[in-house]
């Protein structure tokens, strides 16, 4: 039954405006590594154009999903914590707290500027809530720095609970560590971070070799892959899949800019994820077009890829 919480948990971090789609591709056209095409249905034109509102969409159903796994994790700690801590019970528990920290990472990164905005992080962060709850609540916001302190205390809580080293779609110590050097970064903590980064990178996992790197996005747990949010057929989200939006069998409306692309030598094995083609003869000629999604041009099932051994060397 704790499994079975845990799953809950990690279910909503597929949900078509979390990980799934709006908040993969957001950041990206809110960076102008992607655009909308001007052939489109309309889909995200005012993320692309600075103009969201309170009322979006989508940025509404994004909160909404981060915050259902904030709420369910919550539950299944609270009762995971009241039965024998046995080995399988605590690798379990540790799961919790590491998806717990990597939603309220994902909310205050999407909701709140950066921690370096104030000397000392007092800025409004977002709401904190870390029991459960049987009503409807209106927590205040609590500041960046409480937040980011939140996130660290629980990853650390997590690594020193897991005990599986290699767990496929769930969370891993090398998982936390390489999310501890990232929150630590952002945080400008560049010790920490290092360590983090390091204790990851010295783990089980081992980088792709050059020739398998862009198939691995077609596929699922490569060697690399630390934590994944697992789509099963049985759960794509179809029209609304994160694939649908780049591929061009599909709406395709998602291209990647011509600067991006040109960053990029002939020799980055990263170019080949960008194809250069042709989408509107009178718009984009020619237009760049992302495969790091190549299943939505069939099944819209593919993994999404959130943490990578790639990361942890970066951060390092």
């Amino acid at each position: 039954t704790l499994t079975t919480a845990a799953n809950g948990a990690y279910l909503h971090f597929k949900d078509n405006n979390f990980y799934s789609r709006t908040f993969t591709l957001v950041p990206d056209l809110l960076g102008d590594n992607v655009f909308i095409s001007r052939s489109n249905g309309g889909r995200f034109l005012d993320h692309d154009n600075f103009a969201i509102v309170s009322t979006d969409g989508y940025t509404t159903a994004c909160w909404n999903s981060i915050y259902r796994v904030i709420g369910n994790a919550n539950l299944a700690i609270a009762e995971g914590e009241k039965l024998e801590p046995t080995a399988p019970i605590q690798q379990v528990i540790g799961e919790l707290y590491a998806v717990r920290a990597l939603a309220y990472f994902d909310l205050v990164r999407f909701w709140a500027q950066p921690y370096n905005f104030t000397s000392d992080a007092s800025h409004m962060g977002v709401p904190i809530v870390t029991e459960p709850q049987t009503g409807i609540i209106s927590p205040a916001r609590a500041t960046v720095k409480e937040v980011y302190d939140r996130i660290t205390e629980d990853l650390k809580k997590s690594l020193t609970l897991m005990n599986v080293t290699k767990k496929n779609g769930y969370m891993v110590p090398a998982a936390a560590q390489t999310l501890l050097a990232k929150a630590y970064l952002y945080m400008g903590n560049w010790e920490l971070a290092e360590q983090y980064a390091t204790e990851a990178i010295n783990g089980p996992f081992t980088l792709l070799p050059r020739a398998s790197y862009v198939a691995s996005w077609a596929t699922d747990y490569s060697s690399e892959s630390l934590f994944e949010v697992v789509n099963l057929p049985t759960d794509n989200a179809g029209t609304n899949s994160l694939g649908y939006i780049y591929e061009q069998s599909r709406y395709g409306e998602g291209l990647a800019t011509q600067d991006l692309y040109e960053q990029y030598t002939g020799t980055d094995v990263r170019r080949s994820l960008i194809i250069v083609g042709v989408r509107n003869a009178t718009f984009e000629n020619p237009a760049y077009f992302v495969k790091k999604y190549p299943r939505g041009a069939s099944t819209n099932d593919h993994h999404i890829k959130v943490l990578r051994l790639s990361d942890a060397h970066l951060r390092r």
